[in-house]
């Protein structure tokens, strides 16, 4: 119960417990996540299908249990047209989603400075159910976890494709749906995989590495590009940049995906 419902911060008291959860898990005698019904949560998850890449990728840091340090804003409003990222976080914070770390107040005039992480695992398995109802029922994710062992880009490509006419209809772009497929490897894989990612803004590149928690699965590593005229001239740049073959002696598969549009090109790393 403390994993779940534990984490939330209030000035110096550091152990404090959602009341309308634990009442929740006393009447119904197991652990789950009782945020689904609160009114706020589908406003939070519009704001993370629309956040742009970096702010995704943030998050993803956050969803694998690391914190890190940002401003916050003031403005509550989502939906106003100059909504931020730190305002973003600032909703996210006052929601209970995020608990304070630490709290560095500036020098001078600047702002004040904040460490988060999620509040607890309550709030992470809300967030799983939000990430998997954007890939519908996630049979198109399994596919492509499942192709990327056996090195069938064929499938892997099948898999992606059906993806992005679903899913990525959800997205403002290429670059992010290539974002929400990172988070959405990290809810599928948790058990096993450890995701992390990383952003090229100016070559447009979302990297995304597999690695496994337990032996006998091997490392994966995802280039995404989605920049480029057209889907073809995305691979060849993929294959033009290839770091290594398509096993290398660190045994780690390398794929190069290109993602123009609706249309895709996986390609083995040679």
């Amino acid at each position: 119960m403390k994993n779940f419902y534990d984490g939330y911060h209030f000035g110096r008291a550091r152990s404090v417990y959602n009341p309308t959860s634990v009442t929740a898990f006393l009447d119904r005698g197991g652990d789950g996540s009782f945020l689904a019904g609160i009114s706020a949560n589908t406003g939070v998850e519009t704001l993370m299908r629309k956040s742009d890449p970096e702010w995704k990728a943030q998050f993803a840091r956050l969803f694998q249990g690391e914190s890190f340090t940002c401003t916050l804003g003031e403005n509550a409003d989502a939906s106003g047209d100059e909504f931020s990222a730190e305002d973003a976080w600032r909703l996210f914070e006052s929601y209970g989603y995020m608990k304070v770390v630490s709290h560095q107040r500036p020098v001078s005039m600047g702002p004040e400075v904040y460490t988060l992480a999620l509040a607890n695992e309550e709030v992470r398995a809300m967030f799983c159910r939000m990430i998997f109802k954007w890939f519908s029922g996630n049979d198109e994710l399994a596919q492509f976890v499942k192709a990327m062992p056996r090195r069938d880009t064929r499938e892997m490509c099948y898999a992606l494709q059906k993806m992005m006419f679903s899913a990525g209809k959800l997205f403002d772009g290429a670059e992010n749906f290539a974002h929400a497929l990172a988070l959405g490897l990290m809810v599928y894989l948790c058990d096993d995989v450890l995701v992390k990612t990383g952003w090229d803004r100016g070559d447009g590149k979302c990297e995304i590495t597999l690695e496994p928690k337990k032996p006998g699965i091997p490392g994966v590593d995802l280039s995404i590009w989605t920049s480029g005229d057209e889907c073809g001239k995305a691979g060849e740049q993929a294959l033009r940049q290839a770091r290594a073959i398509q096993m290398g002696e660190d045994g780690i598969l390398r794929y190069d995906i290109a993602l123009q549009g609706n249309q895709c090109q996986v390609l083995m790393a040679e």
